[in-house]
């Protein structure tokens, strides 16, 4: 009960800290909307009125995913310090003085994997998408639709280049150890494609770009894992 109550005083922590940072960040919806407009400019210039707006509503909702998506990189060092604060019980000291450097390294880890994503998968990622239409179809993108696709492709991107930090924040407290994870690899590596396809558009080009970095940040994970947790025995299991 009191691990319980810790989580849930931490999760509130972080939805008060989310609302705050998205309310500041919707004082800049204008500079984030033109920012998100970056991948499709190539797109934009061979066909000016690719978006469009199909509700009065729409542009509001796309202000509200671009505050929330900012919000989330703008308060994103505190949201790890609760992820951390909440498994410091089972750190030892030596173990706890380590949030600065998890704290560095989650964060440039996920603002890495939000540019790799910005700058690399999705401007190409258009093209391939937007290349598929037959010449009879006339493409007009929901303004949502396109907001919601970016805002979503570059958190995932973000969260997934953190995965080796998160697996060796896990090895270390004993929850998720190397040689359990390493029996499992196979499983694994397949549970991580089949990630990649679900959280990307369905062309096989954006769907390699977030598979194949997931595979790699996740050998990575598990190779650093080994070394911190060194020749230490797996837990014992739970009867």
């Amino acid at each position: 009960m009191e691990h319980l109550d810790e989580l849930r005083g931490r999760l509130i922590r972080c939805v008060i800290i989310l609302v705050v940072a998205t309310l500041a960040a919707f004082s800049f919806k204008e500079v984030l909307f033109h920012f998100f407009m970056i991948p499709i400019e190539p797109l934009m210039t061979k066909e000016p009125g690719l978006l469009s707006v199909l509700s009065p509503l729409e542009m509001f909702i796309v202000y509200l995913k671009l505050s929330f998506a900012a919000g989330i990189a703008l308060s994103y060092p505190i949201l790890l310090y609760q992820f951390w604060a909440f498994l410091g019980p089972a750190l030892h000291g030596k173990e706890r003085r380590a949030v600065f450097p998890f704290l560095f390294f989650g964060s440039f880890a996920f603002f890495v994997g939000a540019a790799f994503c910005f700058i690399l998968v999705l401007p190409v990622g258009l093209e391939v998408l937007h290349a598929m239409l037959p010449p009879e179809v006339e493409a007009h993108y929901s303004t949502a639709s396109y907001f919601g696709l970016v805002t979503m492709m570059v958190l995932a991107f973000g969260f997934v280049f953190d995965l080796p930090v998160i697996m060796v924040l896990l090895a270390r407290v004993g929850i998720l150890h190397p040689k359990t994870v390493a029996k499992y690899r196979r499983y694994i590596i397949v549970g991580l494609f089949v990630i990649g396809a679900m959280l990307t558009p369905p062309d096989p080009y954006t769907q390699i770009m977030l598979a194949l970095p997931l595979w790699v940040l996740f050998e990575l994970g598990l190779l650093v894992s080994r070394f911190v947790v060194g020749a230490a025995p797996p837990p014992p299991a739970d009867n």
